[in-house]
Formats: structure tokens, sequence, C-alpha cells
């Protein structure tokens, strides 16, 4: 999945206590935050001098219940790049 609109998402529910986002990183890609349950977790910069596939991004120590885990889409370029691109290759989940 890749979008660069602000405001664009992907979302899923999982049961455990951790889950990892992979996503790209590059010139072409921007900022997106990492919510979970509803509450703001992790936010990215995905911007980076060269392109790279499977980079991790985890958030850890929930309770072990169902979740929903939301990646947003900013819009914005990151520090390292001028795309605003975000870029998911998979989730796991622990």
């Amino acid at each position: 999945m890749v979008s660069g609109v602000a405001g664009a998402r992907a979302w899923f529910r999982f049961r455990g206590s951790a889950v990892t986002i992979t996503s790209a990183t590059g010139p072409a890609y921007g900022r997106a935050e990492i919510w979970v349950d509803g509450t703001l977790r992790r936010r990215l910069d995905l911007s980076a001098a060269t392109k790279t596939f499977a980079v991790a991004r985890t958030v850890g120590g929930l309770a072990d219940r169902v979740h929903s885990v939301r990646v947003v889409v900013l819009g914005l370029p990151g520090k390292a790049g001028t795309g605003t691109a975000v870029a998911i290759d998979g989730w796991s989940v622990a």
C-alpha cells in the first residue's frame, strides 16, 4: 500500500502485545503516524538518502488483547527527502 495523500490510512485489528509495521524509506517518502487504540504511539519520518525496503517499526508493551492499529499519512516530506509517500510493506504481531 502506498499513498502520499494527507489523511490516507491503513488499519487493522489484531490480538497481541506488540505490532511491527514494515515500510519503505527513501527520498520519495515522507511522514506518518502510528495510532493504537486511538492513541498516537509513534511519529515516523520515512525519508532517507537511499531507498530501503522492509524497515521495521515496532509498538510494544501492549496488553495481550484485541487492538486496533492505524497508520496515517501526514502528506509532509521528511528531513531527508522531498516526497510525501508512505509505503507499508507488511505487518507482524507478537
